[in-house]
């Protein structure tokens, strides 16, 4: 029996999907699937992999997947190639030049050979890419498209409102005498999902804590409220590092003027308001004195505000690690981001996966969904997603309505 006869569908990846995730193959190579890597694919990966930027990181990435699982088989990728997971993957350069000719654009070619592909082997064929407007131009010549394929059983979007995956237990909330209670750093949670927010962010078992929700629901106010009671009264870190992940700035910060202090001022201002709220403080009319204690903290080391793109490279241990913004992290950025947590440290993942300024993501394809769907099961971690705004009836109106 042939590959082709064992599989019920053909998938065709396009290069970002790839650049997203190098290991996307490995993960997508279930039983009744069979992968096709273009050969306009391949190029694009080469023309990438001599960058130094990420980009180019991820395409050499890729490159060395594609080459270990060539020289895992015989064929060397040349025909049906097994893949663990019960499908299998093989390159194409079907459709490339002799349907579109040599001067053909890499969108084009690889339509060309999703096209050629179902015409050969008759089977269900659906092209997996970002690009709108290759989606676009893929429906209009009658091909089945689609931005992700879901890898697993239970994904971070089947997530509802108010629930928890933590340890062992799935999806199961623990019992209220087990909640670890009272305020944090004179803190109090005022509805049920904030205070069991709280009792996984100040558990010593859970070392990753995603929380989720619409803008207002408290998430990174009571992120830093736990942050600061476990490391300046209860000695359990030695900082709070704080980062956040916003788009234009997340990736290079180089071009504004100024020092990295002055760099960074408006693009910590939001992590600035939620400390002055929680130190007691109210904004002045002298932007010194609002921010007389928060930058005493800052001083003294209690508190870290840093660059996502200083984190790489750095190992990071006993440390209260917040990022906000998370839902603008690729899958990659959120792995070098745990990667670098050190014996004792809590990282806490924190966004609203329904704001995503990345113009490469979504709501259910991006690094926090991915890490939620990731570490669905696993005793370190928990996930709650908060559906209460409580900033006020005006901001909780606004992000129901608009």
């Amino acid at each position: 029996m042939s590959a082709e006869s064992s599989v019920a569908e053909l998938l065709v990846f396009d290069t970002n999907l790839l650049l997203d995730e190098p290991l996307l193959i490995e993960r997508s190579g279930a039983e009744g699937r069979g992968l096709v890597i273009p050969l306009c694919v391949l190029e694009e990966l080469d023309h990438f992999k001599s960058e130094s930027s990420e980009r180019g990181q991820r395409a050499r990435a890729v490159t060395h997947e594609l080459d270990r699982l060539g020289a895992a088989s015989s064929s060397g990728l040349a025909h049906d190639s097994p893949l663990k997971g019960g499908g299998w993957l093989r390159l194409s350069a079907l459709g490339h030049e002799r349907a579109l000719g040599e001067g053909a654009g890499a969108d084009q070619r690889l339509i060309a050979c999703a096209l050629a592909e179902r015409a050969r082997t008759g089977l269900k064929v659906t092209l997996y890419t970002r690009d709108v407007n290759l989606r676009v131009r893929a429906r209009f010549v009658g091909l089945e498209v689609a931005t992700e394929r879901q890898l697993s059983a239970e994904g971070a979007s089947s997530v509802s409102s108010g629930s928890v995956n933590s340890g062992s237990s799935g999806s199961t909330r623990p019992s209220p005498e087990s909640l670890i209670e009272g305020p944090a750093w004179g803190l109090t949670a005022i509805n049920e999902e904030q205070r069991l927010a709280l009792h996984y962010l100040r558990s010593p078992e859970v070392s990753l804590v995603c929380l989720t929700g619409k803008a207002g629901t408290g998430k990174t106010l009571i992120a830093l409220a736990a942050g600061l009671a476990q490391s300046l009264e209860q000695k359990r870190y030695e900082r709070v590092l704080v980062s956040r992940a916003i788009f234009p700035l997340g990736r290079d910060i180089g071009y504004l003027p100024g020092t990295l202090e002055e760099k960074m001022a408006p693009w910590v201002q939001p992590i600035y308001d939620n400390l002055d709220f929680l130190l007691g403080q109210r904004p002045q009319r002298q932007p010194h004195r609002g921010r007389a204690r928060a930058e005493e903290l800052i001083e003294l080391g209690v508190i870290e505000v840093s660059p996502i793109t200083y984190i790489r490279g750095r190992s990071i241990p006993r440390q209260y690690l917040i990022i906000d913004e998370a839902q603008n992290l690729t899958q990659h950025e959120v792995k070098t981001i745990l990667t670098r947590a050190g014996h004792g440290t809590k990282v806490v993942l924190i966004g609203d996966t329904a704001q995503i300024d990345h113009p490469y993501l979504s709501a259910s394809h991006n690094g926090l969904s991915h890490a939620i769907e990731r570490f669905s099961g696993q005793g370190c971690a928990a996930h709650v997603h908060l559906e209460r705004g409580e900033r006020s009836p005006l901001a909780a109106l606004a992000a129901d309505l608009l």
